[in-house]
């Protein structure tokens, strides 16, 4: 979490100093007369942040006393912030900024502004009084190493709650040192659940020493050490210092405390190690562990890394031989034991835990009865030490296990395949996913396969240090092959046993010696290397290069989180393999294989099935999730009750269950590589509710209202924008929804995976980012705390006292609403508010809104789907700070006049998106617009909701005001009407900055304006336009001469019989849509000469003719999809001609039915999906039972009657006014 504190403080001061220094900072300054206060808090959080640059960054990680520091740096810097902006809500300029009142209110943020002052001198006092961030010069290969794998340690005695819970007994360590029977090699962790590090290693001592000290010990092992590591490791001060105990431990055993001549213990163990020469000290080291059983503490351990590094100096002889590695960090404990583990309490005054292997017989009556026999006879038998050992054992430990692939069978054998395949030149073979998705256990089963056995002459496996070495990386190789070479090629699997000379002589050679020696190694053979873990491509830049292609087949397997770090290292695309989630069947045989361990009926429980079915769709087809999951279940009682919790509680288990710690240890640590500036905007994702898919568009719009993406040399804070989410996806952060493919390369929607979301909640909670309203929220004290960014979900029951009461809300900056819609959710207390997002709101209506025009720094206001409204309040031209309104699918047909007081408006989405089967001709355009804004009125009296109107097709636009030009800060504008209003077309012509426009409306008086206005805006990317009457496009569109060229998108609604010519000459065009457009095959043919067209839809109208033929080359073309073309008979694709296809979508082309009308599937090499539907209307529709048409209609019946009544009536009230006032001037004396 240290990271997580760092990060945002970070882009809090990022925030408050780029707004510190606008002119609003010195406007305050000269008013208030604190310039020199200002100007000191400046220079304070500046350099604040250049220490947490320092402190934050690489492989330093801080303790928790940094993170409250962070988090204190971080809120210090959002009240500067705050302060500034509660300035900017004071009245300037009149009469009333000399007022007694505004006086006063300036001579308050006066007193704030020192206030925050002092607070500034005082965080930066306490940062130099605790010495948090020091020795930022320090390189980072000597600094102290950072502790392992993931920021979160165990608070205390949340382990023993745990446990206790479980009614499990706690344990001793002495029997676990010497069980009967096991004489496999066993690590053993010993973690303590407290919370200071000094008190963590004083009770693991206390504990370890006290079974260390029982007779039996010695007894049991040859050869006792104990070694507190140093920093940076020390591989021959590591040997030396174990050396050194073995001897003296012999020297006890052989004759008592003094040695020949009388010298102390001491004495002759120093004069013994200066007289072994350093390449001695391997092989005494060797001639120890060879032949004895040994028992090895360790103290220091920090990071996974020099765990992976120490672990292969030890060899597994079978003779029952332990590591005991004492640390205070619960994750490292986990991956020294490894996979499956067991924890249990020890028997200790302190909280101490012990994790062991699963699988251990531990008896805790039945061991300690063991012990006191073996000890009693051994007393019998002189307390003779014997060899104590089993020599019989060869080395049995394996590097790696046999593996149970679950639903990985077909990607076993196409990798197997490809690898098989392979010419002569060298391949590299990219592996990439999520974390825990399994892309190591794959491959392993790949490099331990019978099927490759003998294949190559070299193989080694090399997990990427982090942070990344060099040196360790090349000198684990030449350990690996070495060996590889001692055993004569043989042996292959090794994880054990590596012979302790060579790791002693690799150890003190040079960079480049370890380098040339592997070089030397591998040349002339065939060798298959993994790579496991590698995070970038300066890392494979720095590696490669030292491998040389031998031409003789050899290959090298990566894997990979980062997409961009996979292709980079695979020139070829078919050697890039995503691996993706399980399939829903896999998914449950693995979860069922992990819970039952042996055969058992559940279609006799459909309650757990139930259950079981609720923890898979969080689990998401993520392996680790299912397996660890799945292994901790097969160890509770298998009822509804116990897995009913774990579906009810899943952040809570994941934050203090052992069990599934590694599924939090791996996502976190893919959170933790995030650069800064990109985990608070991973962050703000915990605003969705899980499984939630996310408009792309929405989420970068909310980013920039945030001020998490901002413009950055010469690119645009929307490119920003693009480029932070395209980051995330590359690091497989956020998945693509499975609802909508991107075929065109940008993603329309995506979502964030369940379980990396219950990781990232608490995080944001903790750090006061984000609270989530929910049917779980207990509003406690840590509600009380200052909420940033507050989303209510549709399962909290809205409760208008404890929103009140319970939540501080005058800091609150962004607020999210699903479900049900409350009017006491806009508070006069969010005057700090700059987004409100009611997107996912149901019920929001006209008077529910009026409130808004007092959020006066709202800077992202989303009314998207609220189809109850019908207009914007007037109050809306005070949003002066609005960058961002969003009114697409509401009722509303106009804006109001108070719009032209937006300067800062950048993205307006008004009107409704064209329905699928969208018929030009029958749309509410053929009505007036003041006949329009009358229905929309009596919809609205009448209390008829326009979301249940099935049988209203629009509106699909709006009208905007006059002088709509003068909003020169638009970049995103749609869908207007621009007939109706004259001027319209010339206003839209001074919008410079116009990258995306949607257009209703466009007929032959105005057609050449329109086109002249079009290609004047060069930078135009995305063009939609819809025609009126039934005239349509036709000849509308010819007049434009020079289009914009930049174009990607273009939609085209009504008739048009011909292509213009100028659509040829888009060779951006990317996304093409066509609607009523009545084209014949001559037009189809044209879209050929379009390079780049990924997607193309002919929707409804857009063919005229019996057949389409799709004969040349459409080079780009991924997705294809024809609706609503009931004339069409016949689809022919023509070899070749579609090369690059993935989804082909056909729907409602009712003549179309068997599918044998369409000719050619077989020349789709690239096909990944079809759908065909080719009935008469959609599912939705044709599903639909008799009972609900017939209410349907009843309620269409009954809207109608009560739209002629209020018509009548209205008609009859201006009759009778209009009487009334011809009687009145007919009886007024003249």
């Amino acid at each position: 979490m240290e990271a997580t504190g760092l990060s945002l403080a970070k882009s809090a001061l990022n925030g408050v100093l780029s707004y510190g220094k606008s002119a609003l900072e010195d406007e305050i300054t000269l008013q208030l007369g604190v310039q020199r206060e200002v100007i000191f808090m400046r220079n304070e959080l500046e350099m604040m942040r250049s220490f947490l640059m320092a402190g934050g960054g690489g492989g330093k990680r801080q303790h928790g006393v940094v993170r409250t520091w962070a988090k204190q740096v971080r809120d210090l810097a959002y009240d500067v912030e705050d302060c500034i902006r509660v300035f900017s809500l004071l009245p300037r300029g009149g009469w009333w900024s000399s007022s007694p009142h505004a006086i006063r209110l300036r001579h308050r943020v006066a007193a704030d502004i020192r206030v925050l002052k002092a607070r500034v001198e005082e965080v930066s006092q306490r940062n130099l009084r605790y010495r948090l961030i020091v020795d930022i010069d320090d390189d980072s290969t000597t600094a102290a190493p950072p502790p392992a794998a993931t920021d979160h340690q165990p608070g205390g005695g949340f382990l023993r709650r745990r446990w206790r819970r479980q009614q499990q007994p706690p344990v001793d360590l002495l029997p676990l040192l010497i069980i009967k029977g096991d004489k496999s090699l066993q690590v053993l962790s010993v973690c303590s659940g407290t919370a200071t590090r000094g008190g963590d290693l004083i009770g693991n001592a206390l504990v370890i020493k006290e079974a260390l000290d029982h007779p039996m010990v010695p007894q049991k092992f040859g050869c006792q050490a104990w070694v507190n590591l140093t920093h940076p490791f020390d591989p021959t001060e590591f040997l030396q210092s174990m050396v050194r105990q073995f001897y003296v431990k012999s020297l006890v055993s052989n004759g008592g405390n003094k040695a020949q001549g009388g010298s102390t213990l001491g004495v002759e163990a120093m004069k013994k190690m200066e007289a072994t020469e350093g390449r001695h000290l391997g092989d005494d080291f060797d001639g120890y562990v060879n032949d004895k059983s040994y028992l090895i503490v360790i103290e220091g351990l920090s990071t996974i890394v020099q765990w992976d590094w120490i672990k292969t100096y030890f060899p597994d002889r079978g003779n029952g031989s332990r590591i005991i590695v004492s640390t205070h960090q619960m994750q490292l404990a986990i991956l020294c034991t490894g996979q499956p583990y067991q924890v249990s309490e020890l028997s200790h005054d302190q909280p101490v835990y012990v994790f062991f292997k699963e699988g251990i017989n531990y008896r805790p009556t039945s061991l300690s009865n063991e012990i006191e026999e073996d000890h009693s006879k051994h007393m019998a038998e002189g307390n003779s030490q014997g060899k104590g050992a089993d020599d019989s054992g060869a080395m049995s430990t394996s590097f790696f296990e046999q593996v149970q692939l679950v639903g990985r069978e077909r990607e076993k054998a196409g990798l197997i395949q490809l690898i098989s395949s392979g010419g002569d030149q060298r391949q590299v073979i990219s592996v990439w996913a999520m974390g825990g998705m399994g892309k190591t256990t794959l491959v392993r089963s790949i490099y331990g396969s019978k099927e490759l056995s003998g294949h190559f002459e070299f193989q080694a496996w090399l997990t990427v240090p982090h942070p990344f070495s060099l040196r360790d990386f090349f000198r684990n190789l030449a350990e690996q092959l070495q060996y590889y070479k001692s055993q004569g090629k043989s042996e292959r699997n090794v994880e054990f046993g590596v012979s302790a000379t060579n790791i002693h002589r690799l150890a003190n050679m040079k960079v480049e010696d370890v380098i040339l020696e592997s070089a030397e190694l591998l040349k002339g053979n065939k060798y298959l290397i993994v790579i496991d873990d590698l995070s970038s491509i300066r890392e494979w830049e720095s590696i490669i290069p030292e491998f040389h292609d031998e031409k003789n087949g050899s290959c090298i397997i990566i894997t990979t989180r980062v997409a961009s770090v996979a292709k980079h290292c695979s020139v070829e695309d078919q050697n890039v393999y995503n691996l993706e989630s399980l399939k829903d069947d896999a998914s449950h045989d693995l979860f069922y294989k992990k819970v039952f361990k042996e055969t058992e009926n559940i279609d006799r429980r459909p309650a757990i099935i139930e259950q079981a079915n609720l923890i898979l769709k969080k689990c998401n087809g993520l392996p680790l999730a299912i397996t660890a999951i799945g292994g901790f279940l097969a160890t509770r009682p298998k009822i509804v009750m116990e897995w009913q919790k774990l579906n009810d509680h899943i952040t809570a288990e994941l934050e203090i269950n052992p069990s599934l710690e590694m599924i939090r240890t791996v996502l976190t640590s893919s959170y933790d590589g995030l650069p800064h500036h990109l985990k608070s905007c991973f962050l703000y994702l915990s605003i969705y509710p899980a499984a939630y898919s996310i408009r792309r568009r929405r989420l970068i719009r909310c980013w920039i209202a945030e001020g998490y993406s901002k413009e950055l040399r010469g690119m645009t804070a929307e490119e920003i924008g693009e480029s932070y989410l395209a980051d995330l996806m590359n690091r497989s952060m956020i998945q693509p929804s499975k609802t909508v493919v991107g075929v065109s390369g940008i993603v329309r929607l995506c979502k964030v995976h369940d379980l990396m979301r219950e990781i990232i909640i608490p995080k944001a909670m903790e750090e006061s980012l984000v609270f989530a309203l929910d049917e779980y929220s207990c509003l406690n004290s840590q509600a009380q705390d200052t909420v940033r960014h507050l989303t209510i979900s549709s399962t909290w029951e809205r409760d208008a006292s404890v929103f009140a009461t319970m939540l501080e809300l005058s800091h609150l900056r962004s607020l999210t609403v699903f479900g049900e819609w409350r009017s006491f959710l806009i508070s006069d207390k969010m005057r700090l508010l700059q987004v409100l997002d009611l997107e996912d709101a149901v019920g929001v209506k006209d008077h529910d809104i009026k409130q808004v025009g007092k959020l006066i720094l709202l800077k992202y206001l989303s009314l998207r789907g609220c189809s109850d409204v019908f207009h914007l309040p007037g109050s809306l031209g005070n949003l002066r700070h609005l960058e961002t309104l969003d009114i697409r699918d509401t009722s509303i047909v106009k804006l109001p006049m108070t719009t032209m007081k937006l300067q800062r408006l950048q993205y307006l989405r008004a009107g409704k998106k064209p329905a699928y089967g969208y018929n030009p001709m029958a749309s509410t355009e053929k009505l007036g617009m003041s006949c329009r804004d009358f229905l929309a009125s009596i919809y609205q009296n009448i209390g008829w909701s326009s979301s249940s109107n099935r049988f209203a097709s629009g509106p699909y636009f709006v009208e905007v005001p006059k002088h709509i030009g003068k909003l020169k800060a638009l970049n995103t504008l749609g869908i207007v009407h621009v007939s109706k209003e004259k001027g319209i077309l010339k206003e839209l012509k001074q919008l410079t900055q116009l990258r995306k426009l949607g257009v209703a409306g466009v007929n032959m008086e105005n057609c050449k304006e329109f086109c002249s206005v079009v290609a004047c805006h060069e930078r135009l990317l995305s063009l939609s336009v819809l025609s009126e009457g039934m005239q349509g496009l036709s000849s509308c569109l010819a007049h434009m001469s020079l289009p914009p060229i930049n174009l990607q998108s273009l939609k085209l609604y009504g008739n048009l019989s011909k292509l213009p010519e100028w659509v040829g000459l888009l060779q951006n065009l990317a996304k093409l849509k066509l609607c009523g457009t009545m084209l014949k095959q001559d037009a189809i043919e044209l879209l050929a000469m379009l390079p780049n067209l990924t997607i193309l839809r002919l929707l409804r109208g857009s063919f005229w003719g019996e057949e389409i033929c799709f004969g040349k080359t459409y080079s780009s073309l991924a997705m294809l999809e024809l609706a609503w073309l009931p004339e069409l008979q016949s689809v022919n694709i023509r070899r070749e001609s579609l090369p690059k296809l993935e989804l082909l979508h056909i729907n409602y082309c009712r003549l179309l039915k068997g599918g044998d009308k369409i000719s050619g599937l077989e020349f789709l090499p690239t096909l990944k999906e079809m759908l065909f539907d080719v009935t008469d209307e959609p599912a939705v529709v044709r599903n639909r039972n008799i009972r609900e048409a017939k209410e349907d209609e009843e309620e269409y019946s009954r809207a109608k009657e009560e739209i002629c009544r209020r018509i009548r009536a209205h008609a009859q009230v201006t009759r009778a006014a209009l009487q009334f006032k011809q009687s009145g001037a007919a009886s007024t004396p003249r």
